[in-house]
């Protein structure tokens, strides 16, 4: 027949090591230097073991940073998956120079060293910013939700806790009441004392999650909050496209060159409002990176924080303002409002006044100026009811940064910032996509908003690498790698040389002061 011929199973094959086996253009071997790289740069912040000479030895800890980033750029994030691609996949062996962790052990090094991981990510980031891969000047801010490790089923409302606890008591009482039965009865059976043993313990149980129960019902009613996740309570109820979901806001910052990733923070708000000077905050002090322009959607239309960024007269933000539930109310009703700066006081669609009142109101750390229209005119006017019930006459209140609102609106309609707008999307919409598609159904496998932050900075670090690959060849990217190597060398090997003659003119101090003292040097 005619049909391709595979190797015969039974012919001997020869090959004289890993390397043979690995193409200089395998991405592993990226992965391998660049991991070395990081951590000569400073290895204290990547040891946890290995540090006594009693016991059994330890893994290098480079080792389980490369483990990781092979996986989570393949897809795969489970231990038990590692472990089994550590006997089968020829490039893991080469990788881990054939060593095969434990799960147990691989899982324990991802949710206990998460500051090394973070170490990590921050490393390659500016080893990017330094190579001119992230240049730093364009920055798109987004957000996302992720999917925390648990189920719908396991998020409990304040009517479900108080429902359960109802039960509970319920169940209870009944026990209690069957005690006492027993009790008035003459029997004394082995099989009545073992049930009644048995009830004690149950009743025990009950009371211990009835406790618990009321613990969690005044934590949520301390914290303001009307849901809480049984299996992970950091998370929080998110909406999405399939309705609401347990899951964390995982905030994204990426660079307008080549759209590598420059930030991403797991934050415990469930919105983007109060995200965008965090976010500002962070690339600063992570990158050194102060952006000529920030872009973000309508989410993050916080004028207050937009205000401070701009302060430093770098920075511009294309970033347009969603309309506040009071202004899209004011839309429908025909209700508008225009600003007359001479004599400070706001007219209306209508034609009337409202004057700035003495008090003011203030929401965090943003003061609200006071507007009110005379109850008079109010009273007899056709919008009455639909523009405002209160018979004392229409109030409104005003930022004090609604000048810098009006100017912002302004801005935004100029052909620069809206093409910047209009590109917003193509810029950081497919980082999302991508990072998602490898996180599939189960995108997370970790709990608490510390943990899943480790899991977020291995997928980034992973994107960052894999993008990092499509802009050029691995034969470069390692020739650049040795380079940085060999600065570093040199750097050390200079420190070592100014230490050693800060020392040698110490030590000869010593002695001279102590030959002048009289003492013998030894």
């Amino acid at each position: 027949m005619h049909y391709i011929t595979g190797t015969d199973r039974n012919q001997l094959q020869l090959y004289t090591s890993l390397e043979d086996s690995i193409s200089p253009e395998n991405a592993v071997r990226l992965i391998d230097k660049l991991v070395d790289l990081l951590y000569q740069k400073d290895p204290a912040q990547y040891i946890y073991k290995g540090q006594s000479l009693r016991g059994r030895k330890s893994y290098h800890p480079t080792l389980f940073l490369k483990l990781y980033l092979y996986g989570y750029l393949n897809r795969i994030s489970s231990s038990r998956r590692l472990e089994t691609e550590t006997y089968r996949n020829i490039e893991l062996k080469w990788l881990m120079c054939d060593l095969h962790p434990d799960f147990k052990t691989i899982s324990d090094y991802r949710k206990d060293n998460g500051n090394a991981i973070r170490e990590m990510t921050l490393g390659f980031r500016n080893f990017l910013k330094k190579e001119g891969y992230i240049e730093g000047n364009k920055i798109i801010f987004d957000g996302t939700k992720v999917k925390a490790c648990t189920s719908k089923e396991k998020i409990w409302t304040d009517t479900i806790i108080a429902s359960r606890i109802t039960h509970m008591e319920e169940l209870l009482d009944g026990y209690l009441s069957k005690l006492e039965e027993n009790d008035q009865t003459e029997d004394s059976s082995m099989e009545l004392s073992m049930s009644m043993a048995e009830m004690s313990k149950k009743i025990e149980l009950l009371n211990q999650e009835i406790e618990e129960l009321k613990s969690i019902q005044a934590q949520l009613k301390e914290k303001s909050k009307n849901t809480y996740c049984v299996t992970d309570p950091q998370a929080r109820l998110l909406p999405s496209r399939d309705g609401y979901i347990p899951g964390y806001n995982v905030q994204v910052g990426v660079d307008g060159k080549n759209q590598m990733i420059v930030l991403d923070e797991v934050i415990k708000d469930g919105n983007d409002s109060n995200a965008l000077e965090e976010n500002f905050t962070k690339i600063q002090e992570q990158m050194e990176i102060v952006p000529e322009i920030v872009e973000a959607d309508r989410g993050y239309g916080n004028i207050a924080q937009i205000a401070h960024i701009e302060s430093n007269g770098k920075t511009q933000c294309a970033i347009p303002l969603a309309e506040s539930r009071s202004q899209t109310h004011n839309r429908k009703n025909g209700v508008s409002f225009t600003y007359n700066e001479s004599e400070d006081t706001y007219i209306c669609s209508w034609g009337r006044k409202l004057r700035r009142k003495q008090r003011t109101a203030k929401h965090g750390d943003t003061v609200f100026y006071i507007y009110q229209a005379s109850k008079d005119y109010c009273l007899r006017c056709p919008l009455f009811g639909k523009c405002t019930r209160s018979k004392q006459g229409r109030t409104l209140k005003v930022s004090e940064h609604e000048s810098y609102r009006r100017d912002h609106i302004q801005r935004m309609e100029s052909d620069q910032m809206k093409e910047l707008i209009r590109e917003r999307k193509s810029q950081i919409e497919h980082v999302f996509g991508t990072v998602k598609r490898w996180m599939g159904k189960v995108p997370l496998l970790l709990r608490s908003r510390k943990k899943v932050q480790i899991e977020i900075d291995l997928y980034t670090t992973a994107y960052n690498i894999k993008r990092l690959c499509s802009l050029s060849s691995i034969p470069y990217l390692l020739s650049r790698i040795a380079n940085s190597l060999s600065e570093l060398n040199k750097s050390l090997f200079h420190s070592l040389i100014s230490t050693f003659i800060v020392l040698n003119s110490l030590f000869g101090a010593i002695s001279l002061f102590k030959k002048q003292r009289g003492c013998v040097l030894i």
